[in-house]
C-alpha cells in the first residue's frame, strides 16, 4: 500500500531519527529546526485532511512555490510571501503578519529567555514598520500545532498602544466580543473555579469531555480535556469556549 504523505513524512522522520537528534542537541539553531520538522508534519496532516490525492507528488506540487526574496519582481501585481527576516529592508504598501499567538510568535522556545524574547519582540517591529499605509495582524482562535491546540493570542499584540488599533469582529461560534480582538476589556478577570478535574464539559468543535488535569489559575488557566470522540486535548480556558454541563 502507498503511504499517504502525512504518513509517510511521520516514518521517514522516525527512521532516521533526525527529529530526536536535533532535539537531543539542545541548542538554539537545534531547536529552531526541530521546529521547522514539526511543523512540516503538521502541514502534511492538514493537506491530507483537505484533499483527495494525499500524495507526496501532489504535497510537492503545492508547496513549490518560488519564495527566494533574490527572484522577487517589485513590478507583478501579486501578494508576496515571506518571512520577518525576508522582509527586513523591504517596504508595502500593505503588510499582513499572521499566526500571532503564544508559542508561535513569540515561539515557545523563547519564552524561558529574556534575551530571546527580545529578539523575537525586535522582530515583531520590523514586521510592523514595513508597512507603508496599512498593516494587518491577526491570530486564530485554535490552532492545532504538533497535536495540541493554541488558544492564546500574542503578549506582542497587548503591548501595542490601543489608539493605533482599528478592531473588527471576528466571525467565530460563542465567542464573546469582549474577547475577540487585541486590547479589549483586558481590566476584566477569567473566573476558573468551576473548572476543576473531573467537570464534564462541551466544546464548540470537539464536542463533550472530560477535564483530566488542571495547570495555572485565572487568565492564564490550561486545561488538559478527554474528550468522547478519543483524543485529548490541552487548552487556555478563557479561550476554549467551554460551557460546563455536570461532574
Amino acid at each position: 500500500n502507498k503511504l499517504t504523505i502525512d504518513k509517510l513524512t511521520e516514518y521517514v522522520v522516525e527512521k532516521t531519527g533526525y527529529l530526536n537528534q536535533l532535539l537531543s542537541e539542545g541548542t538554539i539553531e537545534s531547536e529552531s529546526r526541530a521546529e521547522n520538522l514539526k511543523e512540516l508534519i503538521s502541514a502534511t496532516q492538514e493537506f491530507k485532511q483537505r484533499t483527495d490525492d494525499p500524495s507526496l507528488n501532489a504535497f510537492l506540487e503545492e508547496v513549490s512555490l518560488l519564495t527566494d526574496i533574490d527572484y522577487w519582481d517589485k513590478s507583478k501585481d501579486a501578494v508576496n510571501l515571506m518571512t520577518l527576516h525576508s522582509a527586513k529592508g523591504l517596504e508595502f504598501p500593505v503588510v499582513f503578519i499572521t499566526g500571532l499567538e503564544e508559542g508561535l510568535f513569540p515561539l515557545s522556545r523563547s519564552m524561558d529567555s529574556q534575551k530571546e524574547l527580545e529578539e523575537e519582540r525586535r522582530l515583531f517591529y520590523v514586521g510592523l514598520t514595513r508597512a507603508k499605509k496599512k498593516l494587518f495582524l491577526s491570530f486564530a482562535h485554535h490552532r492545532s500545532r504538533f497535536g495540541d491546540m493554541i488558544n492564546l493570542r500574542s503578549r506582542f499584540l497587548d503591548e501595542l498602544p490601543p489608539n493605533l488599533l482599528e478592531v473588527e469582529d471576528l466571525i467565530t461560534t460563542g465567542w464573546e466580543r469582549k474577547e475577540k480582538l487585541f486590547l479589549q476589556d483586558q481590566e476584566m478577570e477569567f473566573d476558573d473555579s468551576l473548572l476543576q478535574a473531573g467537570t464534564r464539559i462541551l466544546h464548540p468543535q470537539f464536542g463533550e469531555g472530560k477535564i483530566v488535569k488542571k495547570e495555572g489559575f485565572g487568565e492564564g488557566t490550561r486545561l488538559l480535556v478527554k474528550f468522547n470522540a478519543g483524543f485529548t486535548k490541552k487548552l487556555m480556558a478563557k479561550y476554549a469556549d467551554l460551557e460546563i454541563i455536570g461532574r
